[in-house]
């Protein structure tokens, strides 16, 4: 099966991973995140298939605020497909934020991040186009020319802000979140505007995500302009009875106006150490076709 078959050639036919839960300071300002993962798929499009992924920042910043930089790159490879996009900027922080100037991530999915589907990266990764930024998946997969831009990121109390701008082949693309702590809760918004040839379009997410003792619970709601028109509704939650293992249980509705469909999925994930993780996964429903199985090996730092 090939990989980003339905949201990324979407996006592609227009024109137009998660932050990692551990960094490794290395001390004078050095550091280091990110995860590798390598997983097993079989079931509906997949047939016992291997697929692995990296995503890695290496950066420096001055401690107290200051110039800072970073390069970092996304990566994938399947048996048929290999893929990679990198990222790299200078920064400048202090007590009104930090910005930053080149390649920089983009902004939406630090603030709206939710569990992968079913416990799996790589369907995480085809479907994040539906209920993230396009800009991962766009640019790890499509022909582009450097998309150079710039980003803030900043925090006022208990709301925190970020916003992006990438411009790539004469087009433009702009990412606005942010989130606000409340109590056990978070609240959470976001907009992506993309402006190219023909082509001028908006989505926007609206979620909440809250913390009932071992229970982390949520939801995202898309409404996705930017590769098609659909909205979508994510609903997920995490029970973690001991520290080492979080039980996840996703599901995702997608209407068009049109035809429909729903995914369910189910995973399970151990974690041994300082981010070594083993960790199964189940997903069915209606917009893939047919039950898929995965299983992964993978670390997070």
């Amino acid at each position: 099966m090939k990989i980003f078959t339905h949201a990324a050639a979407a996006a592609l036919a227009t024109g137009l991973a998660a932050p990692a839960a551990l960094a490794l300071d290395f001390g004078d300002g050095f550091y280091t995140n990110g995860e590798f993962v390598l997983e097993y798929l079989d079931g509906s499009g997949f047939s016992g298939e291997l697929f692995g992924y990296g995503e890695v920042d290496i950066g420096y910043e001055q401690a107290g605020g200051g110039f800072g930089v970073f390069v970092g790159f996304d990566a994938f490879n399947s048996d048929n497909e290999s893929e990679s996009a990198i990222y790299g900027a200078i920064s400048y922080s202090g007590d009104f934020g930090k910005l930053q100037f080149g390649v920089p991530r983009s902004a939406l999915t630090d603030y709206i991040d939710t569990p992968d589907i079913g416990g799996s990266k790589l369907l995480d990764l085809e479907l994040g186009a539906l209920t993230d930024s396009i800009f991962p998946v766009f640019y790890l997969v499509g022909s582009l020319e450097t998309p150079v831009g710039l980003r803030y990121d900043g925090t006022f109390g208990a709301v925190g802000v970020g916003v992006s701008y990438h411009n790539f082949d004469d087009g433009d693309l702009v990412n606005l979140a942010a989130n606000y702590r409340v109590g056990q809760f978070e609240l959470r918004g976001g907009l992506e505007h993309i402006e190219a040839d023909s082509v001028s379009e908006s989505s926007y997410f609206i979620g909440v995500e809250g913390e009932f003792g071992p229970i982390a619970a949520g939801l995202l709601y898309s409404n996705v302009n930017t590769i098609t028109e659909i909205d979508s509704v994510k609903l997920y939650a995490t029970y973690s009875p001991i520290e080492a293992l979080d039980l996840t249980g996703t599901y995702l509705s997608l209407d068009s106006g049109g035809p429909s469909g729903n995914l369910y999925g189910f995973a399970a994930q151990y974690t041994f150490g300082p981010g070594v993780y083993v960790e199964g996964g189940y997903l069915d429903g209606d917009a893939f076709g047919d039950e898929i199985f995965n299983a992964s090996l993978g670390v997070k730092f």
